[in-house]
């Protein structure tokens, strides 16, 4: 910016001279003229945009994300991209609405748990170490049943 400043104090006579140009029987303007004019408009403009977008207060975050929240337990413990994707998938059969769930539920690594996805059974056996170390993991909590074989036990 400091550089600018001998530029435009060099030019201040010239700039005096605009306004005469347009005064009297010698009204005309140059290039030169337009130019300085010109430029002169475009810093203005550059300068309320920028002052603009620094006084824009940011949009909150949002506090609940589970996106978000899968994301950072998946960087937190180092999770390579094919597990973070795995790890998706599983979210996705099992239709959970928090895939965050996976990170403190290890039944859900069972293989009777993961369907279609049993075809990546050592991968999510390496996972599940991986999160729960040698943990035991308890079984998935069934539905209630309705019906007359919820009434016979």
């Amino acid at each position: 910016m400091t550089t600018f400043l001998p530029i435009l104090l060099a030019q201040q006579g010239r700039i005096a001279d605009l306004s005469r140009n347009f005064r009297g029987d010698h009204a005309q303007l140059s290039s030169t003229d337009l130019l300085v004019a010109s430029g002169a408009l475009l810093l203005v403009a550059c300068l309320v945009t920028l002052l603009q977008r620094l006084a824009r207060p940011k949009p909150p975050r949002p506090l609940y994300s589970p996106s978000r929240l899968f994301r950072d337990l998946c960087r937190l413990h180092g999770l390579d991209r094919t597990s973070r994707r795995l790890l998706c998938r599983l979210a996705h059969y099992q239709k959970l609405d928090h895939p965050g769930r996976l990170f403190v539920e290890p039944e859900r690594f069972e293989p009777e748990n993961l369907g279609p996805l049993a075809s990546h059974l050592q991968q999510y056996r390496e996972i599940r170490e991986r999160l729960f170390g040698s943990l035991p993991s308890c079984p998935l909590p069934q539905a209630p049943q309705h019906g007359p074989t919820a009434q016979a036990g």
